[in-house]
């Protein structure tokens, strides 16, 4: 599964960029906890980034909505268990929105001639142009992170993709202790 985050105005570890102030003085020292806040405080902006970045467009549609939409575009069959799947949420949770979009008219269900029991659904016209509407906002989006990311030196890209890459295994190190405790 990939997830794109854009990154807009936000400041990146290291060094800390600004997008208002075009600040290139050098990175200060930052203490463990410093720098732990401001990852806290990049997950909080990027939430509500995609959160108001949506409204515009799509006002009656939740974040979920929008990515139930895109998994059943993008997916060769898309049903319940796959759409949960592709975007991280329960197939409760992916049965009780998928139900939502079919209502809205934006989903409609159909059943392979080789799997009768099984339902897909695929996007209406409605469907098709709200999910290009949420699709150009990404683009746009990566458009800009882009910009940010023509504005720094190759040795801050360095930096910053080396703090990435181990926060990424640190990441996945937890996410496979837990799942290895929930095993149990």
């Amino acid at each position: 599964m990939l997830i794109y985050f854009p990154l807009d105005n936000v400041m990146v570890i290291g060094y800390i960029v600004s997008m208002e102030s075009k600040n290139t003085e050098k990175p200060r020292g930052c203490t463990n906890e410093e720098l732990h806040a401001l990852l806290g405080r990049m997950h909080e902006l990027q939430t509500e980034l995609e959160r108001v970045s949506a409204k515009p467009f799509a006002p009656a549609y939740s974040h979920t909505e929008l990515h139930v939409l895109q998994a059943a575009a993008n997916l060769p069959s898309p049903n319940v268990t796959s759409i949960a799947k592709e975007i991280g949420i329960t197939r409760g949770a992916a049965s009780k929105i998928g139900k939502r979009l079919l209502l809205s008219g934006d989903l409609k269900e159909y059943r392979m001639s080789q799997n009768k029991k099984e339902l897909y659904f695929s996007l209406t016209e409605k469907g098709r142009v709200v999910n290009a509407e949420h699709e150009s906002g990404h683009t746009a989006c990566r458009a800009k992170d882009l910009a940010l990311f023509d504005s720094m030196t190759e040795d801050e890209k360095q930096t910053i993709a080396a703090f990435l890459a181990r926060m990424n295994g640190h990441i996945d190190g937890k996410i496979k202790e837990y799942e290895r405790k929930q095993e149990v």
